[in-house]
C-alpha cells in the first residue's frame, strides 16, 4: 500500500512535465560504489529535482529489499535469477594484481602463480562478490589462497589501496576502483600468468509496475549511457 500511495503521489507531482522524485539504491560491490555516483551526476544535470540516495549493502540485502520493493535499484555483481527481478549488464570490471610504485614486480610483464606465495599480502576482510570472483578465479587456476603470506587484513577496499601505496604489500583490487592510484603512479598493475579476473556489475530493478517515474527514467538513462559514461570516467581518472 505504501508503495502504491508513492506512485500515485510521483504520478502527481510529475504531472506538470518536469520530473521530480526519490531514488534509493543500494551497492553491494566496491566499483558500483564507486562509478554510480558519477552516473547519478549526469544524470541529475539533465533532471536537478530527482533526488538520490545510495547505500552500501551486502548482496542478499539488495535481493530482499528490492524484492520488498523497499528500495528501487540495486547493483550487484552476481546476475540473479528471480521471476520478480529483471537486470543488465551494466559494465565489466578487471579486478588485478597490484604492487607498490618501485616494487621489483613493476618491471616485469608478468609474474607466475607460485611467485604469489612469497609476497607480503594485503586482504580484504569484507565479504563482497568482488572477493567472491577473485578467489573463485584463482582457486580454478590451481592457485591456493590460503597460502599467501598475509600482513595486513582490513575492511574497507580504500583502505587496502593505501596500504599498497605505502608499500605494506600487494593486493588484488578492482581496476576501476585504482585507476586513480596507477594514473598517478602510486600503484602499478602486473599481469599474473593466465589469469584474466573479470567482475560484471549488473543493475537490477523490481519487474513490478509500481516503479516511479524517475526510476524509470534512471533505469533508460543508465541503460542507454552506459559504455559513454563508464568510459568518460576512467578517460578522465586516466588524464591525472
Amino acid at each position: 500500500l505504501l508503495r502504491t500511495a508513492r506512485v500515485c503521489e510521483d504520478i502527481i507531482l510529475n504531472s506538470k512535465n518536469e520530473l521530480v522524485g526519490h531514488i534509493k539504491i543500494a551497492s553491494a560491490t566496491t566499483s558500483g560504489n564507486y562509478f554510480i555516483p558519477n552516473i547519478l551526476a549526469a544524470f541529475q544535470k539533465e533532471h536537478p529535482k530527482v533526488k538520490t540516495m545510495v547505500t552500501s549493502k551486502s548482496r542478499s540485502y539488495v535481493i530482499d529489499e528490492l524484492l520488498q520493493q523497499n528500495i528501487d535499484l540495486g547493483v550487484i555483481g552476481r546476475e540473479v535469477v528471480h521471476k520478480d527481478l529483471e537486470s543488465f549488464l551494466i559494465v565489466e570490471d578487471n579486478v588485478v594484481l597490484i604492487v607498490p610504485n618501485g616494487h621489483a614486480w613493476t618491471k616485469r610483464e608478468q609474474v607466475g602463480h607460485d611467485e604469489l606465495y612469497y609476497q607480503p599480502f594485503i586482504r580484504r576482510t569484507q565479504a563482497t562478490s568482488t572477493n567472491e570472483v577473485l578467489y573463485d578465479t584463482l582457486r580454478e587456476n590451481g592457485i591456493d589462497a590460503s597460502k599467501f603470506n598475509i600482513v595486513s587484513q582490513l575492511e574497507d577496499a580504500e583502505a587496502v589501496l593505501m596500504a599498497v601505496e605505502n608499500g605494506i604489500g600487494i593486493t588484488f583490487i578492482s581496476e576501476m576502483m585504482a585507476s586513480r592510484s596507477l594514473a598517478l603512479g602510486k600503484v602499478k598493475k602486473v599481469p599474473l600468468f593466465g589469469v584474466n579476473i573479470k567482475q560484471p556489475i549488473y543493475l537490477v530493478r523490481h519487474n513490478g509496475k509500481l516503479n516511479t517515474l524517475a526510476t524509470t527514467r534512471l533505469w533508460n538513462f543508465i541503460y542507454e549511457n552506459r559504455e559513454s559514461l563508464i568510459y568518460e570516467m576512467i578517460f578522465n581518472l586516466s588524464q591525472l
